[in-house]
């Protein structure tokens, strides 16, 4: 594997391999928020940096930050698996900005969201007179990206007849515009992102297997909000400070919202809680932000979100435990069945068999807690 050389007038990485303190939200009075200390052009600097940021304390997040160290100076792409909203562009974007790419442009793509007629033209570009329809000449994602980064964000959505094209230019770093053009050369790092089982689609021949081991030479798998403890509650403290900044008023958390915060399995993850506290902000009252404001719009008002948490948790270990089962006690198999990550399964896997407890004993479990 080789490192791509600094570029002369980078700055060297930060962080320098020491321990990371937990990242503290800056704390802001309503002196803060008065025109002439907070103008337009500091409040977005703010917010692209929070944007940026990778917050948590966990043990989870020590090692992705581990990892985002290891990779950002190296040349091959990176696949950044996760689940929906667990911060997989954040951690891109950490990749290149910390890398010797910085200075460059970091271009993101959703494929999910091309148009499969004019993907081609997309990615690569296209000639004028290319087709009809094309009266000017279009620089594609990778001429865009040209020097940096370029960010693809659900890679599984590709379609298939673009895949042996995205792999030749990863492989040649050549591109060739649609129509009549001439060959361009790029030097572009691909970071690919996907919720989805990009392994088992290659597998299936849903996803090309040359393009899967190329896209996955480097690989970050993200864990989701529920499994990094009192993260959740850091993140939000991080969030509502950015919230603070855009809307110029300051806000707290109750204690209550924080116990609420820890309690909730968040199916959303990162995406779900800035949403939520963005909610919740419209409806605090002096500032203060309470449970009953994060689940205002969305919880009857006797929602417990204690009650979730053990249902989820439990929910958990009953999959767990089926998966186990039908996979003959192999967790690589069983953690790929239900989607989890191989050392959360693990985990639950030595839980159960001190435990002693089997699927059906926590099916059982499940329907009484659930009183079904």
């Amino acid at each position: 594997m080789q490192r791509e050389p600094e570029k002369a007038g980078t700055q060297q990485h930060a962080h320098g391999g020491k321990a990371r303190k937990p990242t503290r939200p800056p704390r802001f009075t309503r002196a803060s928020f008065s025109a002439s200390a907070m103008d337009s052009a500091r409040r977005g600097r703010q917010i692209a940096e929070a944007r940026n940021e990778i917050v948590g304390s966990s043990r989870q997040i020590a090692k992705i930050r581990e990892l985002i160290e290891l990779y950002a100076p190296e040349a091959d792409p990176v696949l950044v698996c996760g689940e929906t909203g667990a911060g997989k562009e954040a951690v891109a974007r950490r990749l290149h900005l910390e890398g010797p790419r910085r200075r460059h442009p970091f271009v993101v793509r959703n494929v999910g969201r091309i148009d499969r007629e004019l993907a081609g033209s997309d990615f690569f570009g296209h000639a004028r007179g290319a087709f009809t329809g094309a009266h000017e000449k279009r620089i594609g994602l990778f001429q865009q990206a040209d020097k940096g980064s370029l960010h693809l964000d659900e890679i599984g959505e590709l379609p298939i007849e673009l895949q042996a094209n995205l792999l030749r230019v990863i492989e040649d770093g050549v591109v060739t515009p649609l129509g009549p053009s001439a060959p361009v050369t790029v030097d572009v790092r691909t970071i690919a992102a996907t919720n989805a089982d990009l392994e088992t689609a290659a597998h299936r021949g849903a996803f090309r297997k040359d393009l899967f081991f190329r896209l996955s030479a480097l690989r970050i798998d993200l864990p989701p909000l529920r499994d990094r403890g009192d993260d959740s509650v850091e993140i939000a403290e991080y969030l509502i400070a950015g919230v603070a900044v855009e809307r110029g008023q300051p806000f707290s958390l109750s204690n209550e919202a924080k116990d609420a915060i820890r309690a909730y399995a968040w199916p959303g993850n990162v995406r779900e809680l800035r949403n939520a506290l963005r909610r919740a902000a419209v409806h605090a009252r002096k500032g203060e932000i309470s449970a009953a404001c994060l689940f205002a719009e969305r919880r009857p008002v006797d929602f417990n979100p204690p009650a979730v948490k053990a249902a989820s948790e439990l929910l958990s270990r009953y999959l767990v435990a089926a998966a186990l089962e039908r996979e003959k006690g192999v967790i690589l198999a069983a953690a790929r069945r239900i989607k989890l990550n191989r050392e959360k399964c693990s985990e639950i896997s030595k839980t159960l068999a001190e435990e002693g407890v089997s699927a059906a004993d926590l099916g059982d479990e499940l329907k009484r807690m659930l009183d079904l």
